[in-house]
């Protein structure tokens, strides 16, 4: 299935992580043309997709369910630039509400960008069980990229007191 896409997208080709998504969706789908078809269009934009689907016969458009997929490629493009606004956007979350979280981080080094860059570019499928990360999936696909913030603050606000007592 990777191997398929990068040939199909030579712009972006095979990229870190790309394997963890390809892999969760197919185990949501249980079916490798669907996984694909699902794949391809997380990683086109919204607007690839549209011109890619009117340039189409109606019999072989795909449903506009995947058509109102989020779009992933962004976060592998332009030097991972939204990724580090994913985890900006973490970090001012932790700053304005979670203020003895953000210090304890800062002053022991933890970076977030380390912590975080995994997560979000494996959508947690690497991180947690597979059935936690089909419903990680699930939120991402119906919720988009926002999901996946809301997923990072809730585990930071629950594991609060774990995490002040790391030291090193």
């Amino acid at each position: 299935m990777l191997v398929a896409y990068a040939e199909l997208d030579r712009d972006l080709g095979y990229t870190q992580g790309m394997n963890f998504i390809a892999a969760s969706v197919f185990v949501a789908m249980q079916d490798e043309i669907l996984a694909f078809a699902v794949l391809q269009r997380l990683m086109q934009s919204k607007s690839q997709a549209i011109v890619i689907q009117h340039s189409l016969p109606p019999a072989l458009r795909m449903p506009q369910v995947l058509v109102n997929l989020p779009e992933w490629r962004f976060l592998y493009t332009d030097g991972m630039k939204k990724l580090a606004a994913f985890v900006a956007e973490v970090r001012q979350w932790l700053l304005e509400t979670k203020r003895l979280l953000y210090v304890h981080f800062e002053s022991r080094k933890i970076l977030l960008e380390v912590c975080l860059s995994n997560p979000f570019l494996s959508l947690f499928s690497n991180v947690i069980p597979n059935q936690h990360m089909l419903k990680v999936l699930d939120r991402f696909l119906h919720f988009g990229q926002k999901a996946l913030v809301q997923i990072v603050k809730h585990i930071l606000q629950s594991q609060q007191d774990k995490l002040l007592k790391i030291t090193d």
